[in-house]
């Protein structure tokens, strides 16, 4: 998932690896975040699903997820002075 934000051109390898965390945790606490507010629409709306059902449904619309993951990167690189 991390290949396509070419970190191999930030310098400075703390950075990088800051990045790289950072954006890990932004795709499971999205991942989480989406999961939850889908199972509590659901619930609310009377639909018994259960939380794996819900994750296999989240995971095959993966394309806005890894837009905004794209876009982060871009601007981390941009602001990066070891450019």
């Amino acid at each position: 998932m991390l290949d396509d934000l070419q970190l191999d051109q930030i310098a400075d390898p703390q950075l990088r690896e800051s990045i790289r965390r950072l954006m890990n945790l932004v795709e499971q606490l999205s991942a989480e975040n989406q999961q939850l507010r889908e199972k509590v629409l659901l619930h609310h709306s009377g639909i018994q699903i259960s939380e794996g059902q819900i994750s296999n449904l989240l995971i095959k619309q993966q394309e806005p997820l890894h837009t905004e993951k794209q876009a982060i990167a871009e601007a981390a690189l941009a602001a990066s002075p070891w450019q």
